[in-house]
């Protein structure tokens, strides 16, 4: 379960606005200069930091392009993929074996997977200690 997750991006309101669009949420610019927040209409209170282009903190898989982050939306895959292709991103249904993702490229450089309702209970099905056992 995330909490937390940093990004930087070329055009971080931009950016921070869409993804609010997708997780319900609300974006908010921060104190540092070009940094903004993207909170989630969640109780955990999950936040995504948005930071210009080459401000993000670093780990190794995101100097590769990957954010080894998934998160919940409240909209349909074809809502999804609309805010994708208005922003100019890729955005394709991926099978993870027993439950799908859109993986979605934001700014086509950071992959971050979104799951549907549908999606989030396959993956809740799927993922239980039990089903990880059976399989």
């Amino acid at each position: 379960m995330k909490f937390h997750l940093s990004i930087d991006a070329h055009q971080p309101e931009r950016v921070a606005k869409s993804l609010a669009w997708i997780c319900a949420g609300e974006a908010y610019p921060a104190v540092e200069p070009g940094l903004w927040i993207v909170v989630s209409d969640d109780e955990r209170g999950p936040a995504i930091e948005v930071r210009p282009r080459g401000e993000a903190l670093q780990v190794p898989a995101a100097a590769n392009g990957f954010a080894p982050f998934s998160m919940a939306t409240h909209l349909s895959e074809v809502e999804v993929c609309a805010v994708s292709a208005a922003e100019g991103w890729p955005a394709a249904r991926r099978s993870r074996g027993r439950f799908h993702v859109i993986e979605l490229w934001i700014e086509n450089r950071i992959m971050i997977e979104v799951l549907t309702p549908q999606m989030q209970a396959d993956y809740v099905a799927a993922c239980t200690p039990q089903a990880r056992r059976a399989a």
